[in-house]
């Protein structure tokens, strides 16, 4: 249940951020940008989701965008209780180099972090708490190719919003390679 809330949780982001076309210098990244997404389930307001592109640095020589979304569930709507916090480092090239996702289980904030090695051709990732330095679980996988996860996925769809064409994407989702794809129209 807590995935599928999740996977539709992307889902409305990417829908929010198709909503909101570029700048007039044609770059989905403007530092500063703010938008909410009032997330509704039939005529019920369950919940609402605020993206923010916080700023832009240098790094490996190549201009990289800091962006957080903030996922909640309006209190007292039945059967829907999330809480997430997701935090993204994004190449101008539009591709992740680092995630982290927090979420509310019950009382504890659950953290995933990836960290993008594409040199060597892998992403670190660790499980753990929020507030504590305790690792429950490391992995590392083999990439192949540039990824996206999280916020990344939802850029990358605003950057390609009109391009009538299908993409297969590859995704980093729920600590797992996959392919997601997208028509484009």
């Amino acid at each position: 249940m807590r995935r599928a809330l999740s996977s539709a949780a992307a889902l409305l982001l990417a829908r929010s951020l198709s909503e909101a076309l570029p700048a007039a210098d044609d770059s989905v990244f403007q530092a500063g940008e703010e938008l909410t997404y009032n997330v509704s389930f039939g005529p019920l307001n369950i919940g609402q989701v605020r993206i923010a592109l916080l700023k832009k640095e240098l790094a490996d020589r190549e201009s990289v965008y800091t962006a957080t979304a903030h996922i909640d569930s309006y209190k007292g709507v039945p059967f829907v209780n999330l809480h997430a916090v997701y935090d993204d480092h994004i190449a101008e090239g539009n591709y992740s180099t680092w995630f982290r996702s927090r979420r509310k289980d019950d009382a504890v904030w659950v953290t995933h972090e990836y960290s993008y090695d594409y040199p060597n051709h892998r992403v670190f990732i660790k499980q753990g708490v929020a507030g504590s330095e305790r690792v429950v679980r490391r992995d590392t996988l083999r990439l192949d190719t540039l990824f996206q996860d999280g916020l990344s996925l939802l850029f990358f769809a605003r950057k390609n919003l009109m391009m009538n064409r299908t993409e297969v994407i590859p995704t980093l989702v729920n600590e797992k390679k996959a392919k997601t794809i997208i028509r484009f129209s």
